[in-house]
């Protein structure tokens, strides 16, 4: 059943959690509640009473979540908007894809195998998607830079005071 199934690929997500030093985040994941929902297009977290939920299109899923690590890209990408704050916050459209390439590019410097996810929902070569997904073409100076800065070089390894555009 799906359900079932549901639940194995939490338990592979939590082991990949850990493999990746990120054990904090299966707490997060274990007293989440994960619904099924076709009404979304893909996933969304909530918190709700203290309680978090994860929803997740399960047409989405079986489409694109094949393996463990893009099931667990999906999940962690859903956390990291909890962990950066962007719960119960509005977000227009521009806020939400800069949103998501950050978090995207976090997971892709985590392990790059949590990239597969956004390589296959995203086109490398259209602008603004090509933001969201490593190995892209970016086709002006601007987005090169952008892309750059999200993609290339570590955030988390940039020297104090770098700035994206020079």
């Amino acid at each position: 059943s799906k359900m079932q199934n549901l639940e194995n690929y939490i338990a592979e997500s939590v082991g990949i959690f850990s493999s990746l030093n990120l054990t904090f985040l299966s707490e997060i994941l274990l007293l989440s509640e994960i619904i099924p929902d076709k009404d979304i297009p893909s996933a969304r977290i909530e918190k709700d009473s203290g309680r978090f939920r994860i929803r997740i299109n399960p047409d989405f899923l079986s489409k694109y979540c094949d393996t463990p690590y893009k099931f667990s890209a999906l999940l962690l990408h859903e956390i990291f908007h909890h962990l950066l704050g962007h719960l119960g916050q509005r977000f227009d459209m521009i806020k939400n894809i800069a949103a998501d390439a950050i978090i995207n590019s976090l997971l892709y410097q985590i392990d790059k195998r949590l990239g597969e996810l956004f390589k296959e929902l995203y086109q490398p070569d259209e602008f603004p998607e090509l933001l969201l997904r490593p190995d892209s073409q970016p086709q002006d100076e601007e987005t090169d830079q952008i892309y750059h800065y999200l993609w290339q070089p570590s955030i988390m390894d940039m020297e104090q005071g770098e700035t994206c555009i020079s």
